[in-house]
């Protein structure tokens, strides 16, 4: 399974009439049991629950449930993530090797770079909505995405009723040679103090493909730090 997300609920009881020695319940958000399969670039969203039922006709019974697998028996997981909120599950796993799956919060699932970081395919492959959420694959996407990602980095420092140097910030990401970046027009009018790129008038940007709508950016922590100016007094003698 590659490149794959699921977000319905699953739930799965253990077998009230069984009669072998052990009854068996897996529910995981995206595979129930994972057995000897490999799972990549993957992600759940739905509520996870996994039951035994105590009137089973087995010696007993075990549950086994996972925001992504409820069962991983020697299968290979890599890049793979759940919202640990909306699953209901701390982890990934429910049973077995648990590597290779990421838990997030609803609002991380909503951070393309979350994704990419991982080798995730945003440029052909997947995209965030532009109202918000987890990504989606583009080619079933219902609302309209993002086509380009970039995330900006570094830090600039300034002397007060001074250009900041250029190139003290950079991009990275999806898209990033479409992006033309500046200081923005409201450099010239900052107070003393440290202000984030994502502040009004601290940064330009320039599109020359598509236009602001289409671009997911993250802002970063970077920040613009713009420092006293040195006063210089004459003074005149008068006789």
């Amino acid at each position: 399974i590659s490149n794959a997300y699921a977000t319905g609920d699953v739930t799965a009881t253990s077998n009230s009439n069984s009669t072998y020695a052990i009854a068996y319940a897996y529910a995981g958000g995206l595979v129930g049991y994972n057995y000897y399969g490999t799972i990549s670039n993957a992600y759940a969203t739905g509520d996870v629950t996994a039951t035994s039922n105590s009137n089973s006709n087995s010696t007993y019974a075990i549950a086994y449930a996972g925001g992504l697998v409820g069962y991983n028996y020697y299968g290979t997981i890599t890049a793979s993530f759940f919202d640990q909120q909306t699953t209901g599950r701390s982890s990934g796993i429910g049973g077995g090797s648990a590597s290779g799956v990421t838990a997030l919060t609803t609002e991380q699932m909503g951070d393309a770079f979350r994704f990419i970081d991982a080798g995730w395919n945003f440029a052909t492959v997947w995209a965030l909505p532009r109202v918000g959420g987890a990504p989606v694959l583009r080619s079933v996407a219902a609302d309209p995405v993002y086509d380009y990602y970039i995330r900006l980095s570094g830090n600039a420092t300034t002397v007060y009723g001074q250009a900041p140097a250029a190139g003290r910030v950079t991009l990275d990401g999806v898209g990033t040679g479409n992006v033309t970046l500046a200081w923005g027009a409201g450099i010239s009018a900052v107070d003393v103090g440290q202000y984030g790129f994502r502040e009004s008038g601290i940064l330009s940007f320039d599109y020359s493909m598509g236009s602001a709508d289409d671009y997911y950016v993250d802002y970063g922590t970077g920040t613009l730090t713009v420092t006293k100016a040195a006063l210089t007094v004459t003074a005149n003698r008068s006789e």
